[in-house]
């Protein structure tokens, strides 16, 4: 059981292919609590060749439906992309070495798959244990509540500002 002060990590990525071994682009990540809420965030952009390069994935359709959004969504993704590598490594750092911290996504198979996927490919130890794993849509569709309904800040498909917004949303959930 999580209590209201256990530390607790959403996790939201944007990528290049919805499949389990997607190139990243970026990675956002916020530190919380129920008690205190948003203790920390984490934000890296991921260079998507160095993706390529250890075996991830890129789709037509992807491509294409981030040709679509926002001019803003789209110019965050090329401040300082690092190679995956370091991305990863750099995130492992800020995660920290207690390996019990839950981690969320918003689906069971997209965010915490994929990145889990990029560690193995790199061969880097995934810095959670397997069954500290938890779903955002899972609880959201539980309670019969709509995303759509929930509060939302930032820009949309900005890896950070969506992990914030879930997070937000999660600890509303948790405090009623």
């Amino acid at each position: 059981m999580i209590s209201n002060t256990q530390r607790q990590v959403m996790i939201d990525l944007e990528t290049l292919s919805v499949r389990p071994y997607a190139t990243i682009l970026s990675i956002g990540a916020v530190a919380f609590n129920i008690e205190e809420g948003v203790l920390d965030t984490f934000y890296v952009n991921v260079d998507a060749q160095s993706c390529k390069d250890v075996g991830l994935h890129v789709s037509k359709s992807s491509v294409e439906w981030w040709s679509q959004q926002s001019k803003e969504a789209q110019k965050a993704l090329t401040v300082n992309p690092l190679p995956v590598r370091e991305a990863l490594e750099q995130f492992k750092e800020w995660y920290g070495e207690d390996r019990k911290i839950p981690v969320w996504g918003n689906g069971a198979a997209f965010d915490i798959a994929i990145l889990e996927s990029a560690y193995w490919n790199v061969d880097i130890e995934i810095p959670w244990l397997p069954w500290h794993v938890m779903c955002y849509r899972t609880i959201l569709n539980v309670l019969n509540i709509k995303s759509w309904e929930l509060d939302k800040t930032g820009v949309a498909h900005n890896a950070l500002d969506d992990a914030m917004n879930q997070a937000n949303n999660l600890i509303k959930v948790f405090r009623k």
